[in-house]
């Protein structure tokens, strides 16, 4: 008969194994995900909209309330995004409100210049809540796109 501490001693050696194998498929998403980027070569743009989640946007030099991205495809939009800071767990927002960004669709297809909702954003008026985007191209540089006031 198997006693107590024989059976807490092969839980935790279990345990042990499955932290491992949990940190190990970790750092293999991980490297999945660089790899994506770093064979990304741009070509389309997808757009990430932000939810006022709590009432309130975030705005820095990263993110803002449109964030444009260059990429192949939308899997590797949602790489790039999280990168600079989307995040899509949505763990930190309100639960009212619900998530402050949401991940593409992988059959997503994006836009051939920087655009939202398939209006290029230089044709974009300025709102209330919505006045810039971010577009951040393949090639590694971000510019800043002022919406026009009416």
């Amino acid at each position: 008969m198997t006693s107590k501490t024989d059976i807490q001693k092969t839980l935790k050696r279990k345990q042990k194994k499955l932290v491992k194998a949990l940190a190990e498929v970790a750092e293999a998403e991980k490297s999945l995900k660089n790899e994506i980027i770093k064979t990304d070569v741009g070509g389309l743009f997808f757009s990430f909209h932000q939810n006022n989640s709590g009432g309130y946007f975030h705005d820095n030099v990263n993110v803002c309330e449109i964030v444009v991205i260059e990429a192949a495809n939308a899997v590797a939009a949602n790489a790039r995004a999280e990168d600079i800071g989307i995040y899509f767990d949505g763990d930190r927002d309100c639960d009212c409100c619900g998530p402050r960004w949401y991940p593409l669709w992988g059959s997503e297809r994006g836009d051939d210049v920087p655009s939202d909702y398939g209006k290029p954003l230089v044709e974009h008026d300025a709102t209330h809540y919505r006045s810039k985007a971010i577009v951040y191209y393949a090639d590694g540089t971000k510019e800043v796109v002022h919406f026009k006031r009416k």
